[in-house]
C-alpha cells in the first residue's frame, strides 16, 4: 500500500519557505522596502517632533493628530502590500511570471472587500478572546490562510474564512507548532539584532551611561529606524511566502492539488506555453 504524503511538517514547510523567499527576494523585497521605508520616516518624525516638543503642549497640538492620522494611513495601506506579497508568493510557488501593473491595479480593485474580511478577521478573534482564551486560537490557526484564499482564489470574505477553516481542519496543532517555532526564530533574531547594535552604539559612545543622553537618543533613533526598515523589509516577505506555502500545502493535503500542479507542468511542457 502507497504511504500518503505528508505535506504539513516543520521541514517541509520551512524548506520550501526559505528555497522560494531566497529564490524570489529581489522581486518580494521591493514592495516591502517601499511601505517601511515610509512607516519608518514617519515613525522617525514623529519621534523627534515628540523629543523637541514641550510635554504640556504634545496630545492637544495640530502636529501629533498630523501624525497620529499618517501613521494609520500606513497602516491601512499595509494590506495593499500585504496583497501584493501574496500575489507574487503565489506566482513564484508556481512559477509564474509576476506583472507588477496587473498586480497592483487588482490589489486596489479588491482593497475594500479585502480591508472588510481583515476587520471580521479581527473582529471574530477579538470576541473569540474576551469569551475564552482557548477559542481564540483555534479561530486564528482556523483562518491563518484565508487572506491568501481571498487573494489567490478570488473568493468572498466570508467564503474565504470558511474555506480556510475547512482546509486547516485536522491540521491546526501542526500549524500552531510552525507559528510557534517561526515567532520564536523571529524573537531570537531581534534579541540579537538589539544586543548588536547597544553593543556598537556603546562602543561609538564611549559608555554605557552615554546611551541614555539627549544627543545619542536622537542619532540613535534615526540608525534603529535604519535598522528596522531593513529588517521588516526583510521579514515581511518572509512571513507571506510562509503562509503561500502553507495554503498551498494544505490544498495538496485536502484536494490533491498536487496532481494538478503535475498537469499544468506537462501540458506546459508539451506545448511550451502555461496554461495559466
Amino acid at each position: 500500500m502507497r504511504k500518503k504524503n505528508k505535506y504539513i511538517t516543520v521541514d517541509k514547510i520551512f524548506g520550501e519557505s526559505f528555497t522560494l523567499y531566497f529564490k524570489n527576494i529581489i522581486s518580494l523585497f521591493i514592495p516591502s522596502a517601499l511601505i517601511f521605508s515610509i512607516f519608518g520616516l514617519f515613525f522617525y518624525q514623529y519621534f523627534s517632533y515628540i523629543m523637541n516638543s514641550d510635554e504640556t503642549e504634545i496630545f492637544g497640538s495640530s502636529g501629533i493628530i498630523f501624525y497620529f492620522m499618517a501613521m494609520f494611513a500606513i497602516g491601512i495601506a499595509m494590506y495593499i502590500f500585504f496583497y501584493i506579497e501574496i500575489e507574487l508568493a503565489s506566482n513564484a510557488y508556481r512559477d509564474i511570471e509576476s506583472n507588477y501593473r496587473e498586480i497592483i491595479s487588482k490589489s486596489l480593485r479588491r482593497f475594500f472587500p479585502f480591508l472588510g474580511m481583515n476587520i471580521l478577521f479581527s473582529l471574530g478573534v477579538s470576541l473569540a478572546a474576551i469569551l475564552l482564551i482557548i477559542p481564540a486560537y483555534i479561530l486564528m490557526l482556523g483562518w491563518c490562510v484565508a487572506q491568501v484564499i481571498f487573494i489567490i482564489e478570488n473568493e468572498r470574505a466570508i467564503k474565504s474564512l470558511k474555506r480556510s477553516w475547512n482546509l486547516t481542519k485536522g491540521n491546526k496543532g501542526k500549524i500552531f507548532l510552525l507559528f510557534l517555532l517561526i515567532i520564536a526564530a523571529l524573537y531570537f533574531v531581534i534579541l540579537i539584532v538589539s544586543l548588536i547594535f547597544l553593543g556598537i552604539s556603546a562602543g561609538f559612545q564611549g559608555n554605557f551611561a552615554r546611551l541614555q543622553s539627549q544627543d545619542f537618543i536622537k542619532n540613535g533613533s534615526l540608525i534603529m529606524a535604519g535598522l528596522m526598515i531593513l529588517f521588516y523589509s526583510l521579514l515581511f516577505p518572509l512571513f507571506t511566502v510562509f503562509l503561500t506555502v502553507i495554503y498551498y500545502n494544505l490544498k495538496k493535503d485536502k484536494e490533491g492539488y498536487e496532481t494538478e500542479l503535475l498537469a499544468e507542468e506537462f501540458m506546459e511542457s508539451e506545448t511550451g506555453e502555461s496554461p495559466i
